[in-house]
């Protein structure tokens, strides 16, 4: 293929190679967030966006959930953390034998409390920052 060069000397190739490529670039998966999560200091509230984040989201939103201090881990940290937690709360849901929004959860101190045949069980360790809760476990 012969091209002419531009009034300033370079070819067109470039530019037709982006108009090429530019659509199929906006159908790769993006790595922004897909989930709009309200911050919020009501442990219901807070421990079903968990779940819901584990379900539907990925470590963009996990990372909103974490701490100050564990966000700047860094992304690697983030990765592995939501993987390891979305393992964890997706096992837990299914042992729950009823609708995750039917569950009864509890802050207690910095712990995040879900009811289970009248027991209280650790779901998770948080904190509040600001005035929202914020994921503090490893």
């Amino acid at each position: 293929m012969h091209t002419t060069p531009l009034p300033n000397g370079h070819r067109p190739f470039p530019l037709l190679l982006a108009a090429v490529l530019l659509p199929a670039l906006l159908l790769l998966p993006s790595c922004a967030s897909r989930l709009t999560i309200q911050d919020t200091s009501d442990p219901r509230a807070f421990a079903l966006n968990l779940f819901r984040i584990a379900d539907e989201g990925g470590e963009r939103d996990w990372e909103t959930q974490l701490t100050a201090e564990r966000r700047a881990m860094g992304k690697e940290y983030v990765a592995k953390h939501f993987m390891a937690w979305k393992k964890s709360l997706l096992e837990l849901r299914q042992s729950f034998g009823r609708p995750t929004e039917e569950v009864v959860f509890r802050l207690e101190g910095n712990r995040l409390e879900f009811e289970f045949d009248n027991k209280w069980y650790l779901l998770i360790h948080v904190a509040q920052e600001g005035s929202a809760l914020r994921v503090n476990q490893d």
